[in-house]
């Protein structure tokens, strides 16, 4: 009997070490498959840095642990400097290995850089999940995005959730839409230059939302919840976004309440808390961004 179990544990012993060997043979796998990807990320050719890419995102796909790590690398890579083309290149030019043509480096990164965005974007949105169903198998649940001083094309984020979001300083050189979205932390556009316009529809910014210093010509807040501070007031002729339909909590932290700057000419007006706000921490007294001078009774609006 004894023999018996003595033999179990040496068995039960052996297995384990086992096991926990081939964890950590697994584990050195994916560090060296994320250390070549990031590696050959540095590469002069665009054809080896898109391969490096979707390298990255095979091991975010395969790997939960990973996927954050995945997109602070993607994140990193559009943070990058980065001129778009201005110019066209000219038919017949010379663009071998001893004469560059740099519009075509630049329409060549630009496509590496349209490739994060693909790959941010499919992971970012739940798919499904935004119809009330299990998330897609892409979805790789809520990310932080430091996107500061980035220069990105298209970016779309729909129907999801976001850790947070940092775009200060950052250039969209088309029009950013960020619709149906929960922010849960900071989301701080500072500085951030939209080429086309941003439209913010239907989002509910949990923390902290910073609109500083934005080029705010077409800068859209439409249907949006502020759950705390703000800073929308901008130096711009406008003085801030174009604002509608936004609700803010009046019971915010104090530092929210006293140091809060609205868009110029805007003010607020108290409602009774508005139906759908179920999300924890987003209960309390709402009031409507409006114009100062509106004479219109306020009144909470929800989107479709």
């Amino acid at each position: 009997m004894a023999a018996t179990i003595g033999g179990a544990l040496v068995l039960f012993v052996t297995v384990r070490r086992q096991w926990h060997a081939e964890i950590d043979s697994r584990q050195q796998q994916i560090t060296e498959q994320y250390s070549k990807a990031v590696e050959h990320l540095a590469s002069d050719q665009a054809p080896a840095r898109i391969v490096a890419l979707h390298m990255l995102e095979r091991i975010g796909q395969d790997n939960l642990e990973y996927r954050q790590r995945v997109a602070d690398a993607l994140c990193g890579y559009l943070r990058m400097p980065y001129y778009p083309p201005v110019t066209q290149c000219i038919p017949g030019h010379n663009d071998g290995p001893d004469q560059k043509c740099a519009a075509c480096d630049s329409l060549r990164e630009e496509q590496v850089r349209r490739t994060v965005e693909q790959i941010l974007n499919t992971h970012v949105s739940p798919g499904n999940g935004s119809k009330g169903k299990a998330p897609a198998s892409t979805y790789w649940g809520p990310l932080h995005l430091n996107l500061s001083g980035a220069v990105f094309y298209d970016f779309a984020f729909v129907g999801t959730q976001i850790a947070s979001l940092n775009l200060a300083n950052a250039r969209a050189i088309n029009r950013l839409h960020i619709e149906h979205t929960h922010i849960a932390g900071n989301a701080d556009f500072t500085g951030a230059k939209f080429d086309a316009g941003a439209i913010l529809f239907d989002v509910t910014f949990h923390r902290d939302l910073r609109m500083r210093d934005v080029d705010d010509s077409e800068v859209f807040l439409v249907r949006c919840t502020i759950g705390d501070f703000c800073e929308l007031r901008t130096p711009g002729k406008t003085g801030g976004p174009y604002v509608q339909d936004c609700l803010i909590r009046i019971d915010a932290s104090d530092f929210a309440v006293r140091h809060r700057k609205l868009p110029r000419g805007y003010t607020i007006k108290e409602v009774e808390s508005p139906e759908g706000l179920t999300t924890p921490g987003q209960k309390g007294k709402w009031g409507l961004l409006d114009k100062a001078d509106s004479k219109e009774k306020a009144s909470p609006k929800t989107s479709s």
